[in-house]
């Protein structure tokens, strides 16, 4: 089939609808959608795409960065995942790629485990673009507490979000346009 044909005829996974529902902020719903879809700028992708010569990852100088391997293979996220509240190793080692992991961790994790993970892979993800660009490699520690007081401070200012709309038993003046040869601007 062609290109059209295959897109049209796919039928849709659950894990997008998963990841579009979490309780995290919108760019880390784009950003774990881009990471499910492989599309984050690793070493592998820019490698096809003839940007760079060698998607050797940079970190730990023995395997293809790929999303899978920067975000859950390299040394320095396993340090990461291993310091986490939440035992994400425990879910397994051995994926053929990131949506593997996501889908295995969506049946064994709670949704707010998974919005914790979410926010870690984000975390693993900013600090790796820091350090490739002169900045210090934190403390696995320090991103796992970034990670869940980022979490916290999120939810929280959801749960206090005020949606301000009509009262039962209030008019509210709905738009009008202005009179006849006159002009609103904004």
């Amino acid at each position: 089939c062609n290109a059209g044909e295959c897109l049209s005829q796919r039928v849709p996974n659950p894990i997008w609808s998963k990841i579009w529902k979490a309780n995290v902020p919108n760019k880390i719903k784009v950003f774990a959608w881009r990471a499910g879809q492989n599309a984050l700028p690793t070493f592998d992708n820019l490698l096809r795409r003839r940007v760079i010569e060698n998607a050797t990852c940079s970190f730990c100088q023995r395997d293809e960065e790929t999303v899978l391997h920067a975000l859950w293979g390299c040394g320095v996220a396993q340090d990461v995942w291993a310091g986490s509240v939440v035992c994400f190793q425990k879910c397994g080692t051995v994926f053929h790629d990131f949506r593997h992991l996501v889908e295995e961790l969506m049946v064994k994790k709670t949704a707010e485990e998974v919005d914790l993970f979410w926010v870690i892979c984000w975390q693993i993800w900013q600090q790796r673009n820091v350090v490739s660009r002169g900045g210090v490699l934190h403390h696995p520690s320090q991103l796992n507490q970034h990670a869940m007081d980022y979490l916290k401070e999120y939810c929280d200012a959801i749960d206090h979000l005020v949606v301000t709309g009509s009262s039962p038993g209030v008019v509210t003046q709905a738009w009008q346009p202005p009179p006849c040869l006159q002009y609103k601007l904004n």
